[in-house]
């Protein structure tokens, strides 16, 4: 469902119809995009526990759909979930911003949003990694994992979208993350709908910007920002 939304439905695109799937429990609504495990058998689904604040993974039976696990993601507003190479570890964005079902989309803590990036143990749910951007106004939202487990992350300036820093940045295994340049004149971008990137260019799209930005992956050099209307 729409965020803040509690429903999982099935699309049938055969039939064209949907069917509920599940409901989250009391206290809880999903806050982004889930993954399976490699066998299906398993669905990990980020969702927000709002009632006390914190960021959880459910673990729930492809079978039944009940939560067998649940893992803490070491934050709040868990917007994006991937496996990391090896299929054990996730990689997990924080968007680190509070919101509640009664004031809907509102955003209830910019001033103290503490977005970050995180590598889980998804069997023990023990937390390796977890790095933080200078500025804690660029909430962490999307990922794109290489098979290096390099990976590019999305960001969205909760500031003045004009002055943003960046809305990419570039994460390596043990090392963190480093954002990739943004030239002024682009800086109105702002915000990072998805991510995506292969062994020689790093691609965001960009809503704002009403385009795709590019990067270099290897030297983070900025290549350029190709308008969506361009045939």
């Amino acid at each position: 469902a729409r965020r803040p939304g509690s429903l999982v439905f099935e699309l049938d695109l055969d039939r064209q119809r949907a069917r509920t799937l599940f409901e989250t429990g009391a206290g809880r609504h999903l806050s982004g995009h889930g993954v399976y495990s490699a066998d299906g058998a398993v669905l990990f689904t980020p969702e927000h526990d709002y009632e006390h604040m914190r960021g959880v993974i459910a673990v729930r039976d492809t079978r039944t759909w009940n939560i067998v696990n649940e893992i803490d993601t070491r934050g709040i507003d868990p917007h994006e979930i991937a496996w990391l190479p090896g299929a054990r570890h996730l990689l997990v964005a924080n968007g680190g911003i509070m919101t509640h079902p009664r004031t809907f989309r509102r955003k209830l803590n910019i001033d103290t949003m503490d977005p970050s990036l995180c590598v889980i143990d998804a069997h023990s749910g023990e937390c390796l990694e977890q790095w933080r951007l200078a500025d804690h106004l660029l909430s962490i939202r999307h990922l794109s994992i290489g098979n290096d487990g390099t990976a590019a992350v999305g960001l969205q300036y909760e500031g003045e979208r004009t002055q943003a820093p960046g809305i990419v940045a570039l994460y390596e295994p043990r090392k963190g993350m480093r954002l990739l340049e943004l030239p002024e004149p682009e800086q109105s971008a702002g915000y990072v709908a998805s991510v995506c990137m292969n062994l020689e260019v790093v691609a965001a799209a960009c809503p704002y910007g009403s385009g795709i930005a590019r990067w270099s992956r290897k030297s983070g050099e900025f290549l350029g920002f190709i308008p969506a209307d361009e045939k």
